[in-house]
């Protein structure tokens, strides 16, 4: 049923990206828009047969068969764990290590190619299991230590693997010299007599090369430069996305396009197929192609459903075109595709390498919605932005505790969909869509959530980091918000005491400069004496008004009409947030000017 309620939308959503890219002056000049969200492939790779038959120990073919079933989705890795804990019941015998290797590796594989039965728990358990059966005191060692102390005759090709996928999984433990020696171990039945599932997994029928490949992918996780000497083949296909990915972050595109060209398809998967459209589209960008892009984008996104988030990219192209129309339809379609996408497991090599190095978040379509709520109010389409605001504030108070930050990821920071801005900050722009469309009422209901901040900042506001500079704007502009909003229902005595609040908040702003926080909070001042000359003028306080009027003055005179700030510094949604509410203010500072 699933599927069927997906395909019968897909027709509403080729309309949608049709009309985003036939909005883009005609430029769009080939190329098939097709729906957003398909689900995730890997080419089938031919089954191997192992040059040599099997071992024919039963402890082996039951492994064997039981991580068959675990690729197949039959079992769960859980059962493996538990076959481990009765092997580790067992005397300890060289044979026994070989087998034991085996099943770690075994273990190992599955969690990182099964993501959505990961447990990491669990298999720091069973590795904390088999190196204190093997290793005396090995509970107290640190995992680089105790690999200072193995055996030689326990160097073996399986090891090699175990530390190779061990490495993958936790980066923060790897010993690369540890590594690399590892790839000269090369005794064993392992390198001979590898599993049927695991070459068939990996499309290759040579360990040592699948053990290339988790070098140059533990490297890269520890943040080491890799070299470009690799086959064209399945494997080798990997290793050049991963140099790829390395020459575009480190901003030579140029170069990183030209050896994404050189990978063929037909060395490649579904999941990096999409990925090198993707970080193609994205080089072209870097390099002022962007129609190109466009092109490359779309394909990404119809290859893989992995590749969904890139159509974040494409609403930064049309919103740099200036198609705001495009823009907002496109990061809509995004916010849909991204609830609607399947969870999907990678039961390959390719898409399991590419998953370890691009963890995605868990609120991408959170920080969508946030960015098209935020870009709704911009554009002053209020009633929009405050549909979505309220969605997104809903979401947020019943799942905030659940979000997750990327900790891994293969694109620049630029490229990818910005963090949420703080909870309060958000709440402070939901108001300012409220009190923006003439919803007093709506604006204090939303404001009540606001947790009171003493503190705007002090003499030490200057020296601070961005993120505690935007608190301070923030709650800053919550009082302000909250004054006008109590002017309008007609509570000057409420409205009059957020502003004295605020105003003895700030008392430490002395003199002006020309940066762009000295020019936001002159113009905070501005908009915060302009509300106490109002308010007393409403009281009848004279002197009160003519003070506070002069102030006023004096605050707008020292205001340049060029000076707007860029914050080209911050990510995009908390960019949108200060421009937001910067122009909440100067719009009331200028209104009063006319």
């Amino acid at each position: 049923m699933k599927r069927q309620r997906r395909e019968s939308g897909q027709g509403s959503k080729k309309c949608v990206m049709r009309r985003a890219l036939d909005g883009c002056h005609g430029e769009q000049r080939s190329g098939v828009v097709t729906v957003v969200g398909a689900a995730a492939a890997f080419k089938p790779m031919a089954s191997h047969s192992p040059a040599t038959t099997h071992p024919t120990t039963t402890f082996l073919l039951h492994l064997r068969a039981l991580a068959q079933d675990v690729l197949n989705s039959s079992k769960a890795i859980t059962e493996l764990i538990d076959y481990a804990s009765k092997k580790f019941l067992t005397s300890l015998t060289q044979s026994a290590w070989e087998e034991e290797c085996e099943l770690i590796v075994t273990i190992l594989y599955l969690t990182i190619a099964v993501s959505k039965q990961r447990n990491l728990l669990f298999v720091k358990g069973v590795l904390v299991e088999f190196f204190g059966r093997w290793i005396e005191d090995a509970g107290g060692l640190e995992f680089p230590d105790i690999l200072k102390i193995v055996k030689c005759e326990w160097k073996c090709t399986a090891f090699s693997t175990l530390l190779l996928l061990h490495a993958n999984l936790f980066p923060d433990e790897c010993d690369l010299a540890t590594l690399e020696e590892s790839l000269t171990w090369k005794s064993g039945w392992f390198k001979k007599k590898p599993p049927l599932w695991l070459l068939n997994s990996t499309a290759c029928t040579d360990i040592l090369k699948v053990n290339s490949l988790l070098m140059k992918s533990a490297m890269v996780l520890g943040g080491k430069v890799i070299d470009l000497e690799s086959e064209d083949t399945y494997i080798g296909s990997t290793e050049k996305f991963l140099y790829a990915n390395q020459l575009y972050k480190k901003g030579e595109f140029k170069a990183s396009i030209e050896c994404l060209h050189s990978i063929s398809s037909q060395n490649c998967g579904a999941d990096l197929q999409g990925w090198i459209l993707w970080l193609t589209g994205l080089g072209l960008i870097k390099l002022g192609k962007s129609h190109t892009a466009l092109l490359k984008l779309q394909a990404a996104v119809d290859k893989c459903q992995k590749c969904i988030p890139a159509i974040f990219n494409i609403a930064q192209i049309f919103s740099d075109m200036g198609l705001c129309t495009a823009e907002l339809e496109t990061l809509s379609l995004l916010k849909c595709s991204l609830e609607e996408r399947d969870a999907f497991a990678p039961m390959n090599l390719q898409s399991s390498i590419l998953e370890l190095h691009h963890t995605p978040p868990s609120d991408l379509s959170l920080r969508t919605l946030c960015i098209l709520a935020s870009r709704c109010l911009q554009l002053k389409m209020y009633s929009e932005a405050i549909e979505k605001f309220t969605a997104l504030l809903e979401k947020l108070e019943k799942h905030h505790e659940v979000m997750v930050t990327c900790s891994k990821t293969l694109l620049k920071s630029e490229d990818s969909v910005p963090e949420l801005p703080a909870f309060e900050c958000i709440l402070v722009l939901a108001a300012v869509a409220h009190i923006s469309n003439n919803e007093s009422e709506n604006a204090l209901k939303v404001l009540s959530k606001f947790r009171e901040t003493a503190d705007l900042g002090g003499p030490m506001f200057y020296k601070s980091p961005h993120e505690v500079k935007i608190t301070s704007i923030t709650a800053a502009a919550a009082y302000l918000v909250r004054a006008e909003a109590l002017e309008k229902i007609g509570d000057v005595t409420d409205a009059l005491k957020e502003c004295i609040s605020l105003e003895q908040a700030i008392s430490w702003v002395s003199g002006i400069t020309s940066t762009e926080w000295d020019t936001t909070i002159l113009l905070l001042k501005t908009r915060l004496y302009l509300s106490l000359s109002t308010l007393h003028l409403s009281k009848q306080n004279q002197q009160s008004h003519r003070l506070y009027k002069r102030l006023t003055a004096q605050c707008s005179y020292l205001l340049s009409v060029d000076n707007s700030p860029s914050w080209s510094y911050l990510s995009l949604s908390k960019k949108l947030a200060m421009n937001i509410i910067y122009s909440y203010m100067k719009e009331r500072v200028d209104c009063n000017s006319l």
